[in-house]
């Protein structure tokens, strides 16, 4: 019998920091206290659905469904569809425990949706949250027009700090910004190149930068017209040989 991604979160019983990939920018932590945060999670196909074309049809299966587990927290960094899946947002939501970290972009669909507004949070570049044993910093990110709103994540708890680029052009001046809050042990950012997001190339040079003890490039694989190429970062990083990194496969873990 095969166990599905959700039971397995569920029947994680140590204290450890969990981190899992659920490709695309999402991923789900699972803190040593067993508090569950969401980022950017798409679980639906919604973004072929709203775009009418098979460069934006779901190319990677789906292995969580959104009643499947309850969130204490979530986090939309900005409005695009496989970033508030509005599909599954307004389902995660409906647990009255569940608080979403979200995008001023993100208001006209909050609404459109009926999501119960005590329990968002509209935040900015510069802003910060605690959250149970989340530390939150709502940092710098360029999107470009697309959403002016767009904000890139630090994450700490557990003694851990996790950097989420978001989708964002390379800004190698921010690399000061990335790691105001100290080293960085686990970065995720885009290679897609695609809608201003980072190229392979400029990920890499991005990680020279910030230094994170670990990278795990991301935004790609998910539907044809985002872009990105894991053979070609994989060819990018043979020259890079200090800088630890992987790729994640869809559900799979780290344990911090």
């Amino acid at each position: 019998m095969t166990i599905g991604f959700a039971d397995t979160v569920k029947r994680i019983s140590d204290h450890h920091l969990h981190v899992f990939s659920l490709g695309q920018a999402g991923f789900v932590l699972r803190s040593s206290k067993g508090e569950l945060l969401g980022n950017d999670l798409y679980l639906s196909n919604v973004c072929e659905e709203n775009n009418g074309h098979v460069g934006f049809k779901r190319l990677l299966p789906k292995i969580l469904d959104a009643e499947e587990l309850s969130f204490h927290y979530l986090v939309c960094t900005h409005q695009h569809d496989d970033h508030f899946d509005p599909e599954s947002i307004p389902v995660m939501m409906s647990n009255p425990e569940t608080l979403l970290f979200c995008s001023e972009g993100c208001r006209e669909l909050i609404l459109k949706h009926c999501i119960e507004e005590s329990r968002v949070s509209y935040q900015c570049v510069g802003d910060e949250e605690r959250a149970g044993s989340y530390h939150l910093h709502f940092i710098c990110c360029d999107h470009g027009s697309q959403a002016p709103d767009a904000f890139g994540l630090v994450i700490e708890v557990d003694g851990v700090r996790i950097l989420e680029v978001g989708d964002s052009s390379f800004h190698p001046e921010w690399a000061e910004a990335y790691t105001k809050y100290g080293e960085i042990d686990l970065m995720f950012a885009p290679i897609n190149g695609e809608f201003g997001n980072l190229t392979g190339e400029e990920c890499a040079a991005l990680a020279q930068l910030v230094k994170p003890k670990l990278l795990v490039p991301c935004h790609f694989g998910m539907c044809a017209s985002h872009g990105g190429d894991a053979k070609a970062f994989f060819e990018i990083m043979k020259r890079y040989p200090k800088q630890d990194w992987t790729f994640l496969s869809l559900g799979e873990e780290l344990v911090y």
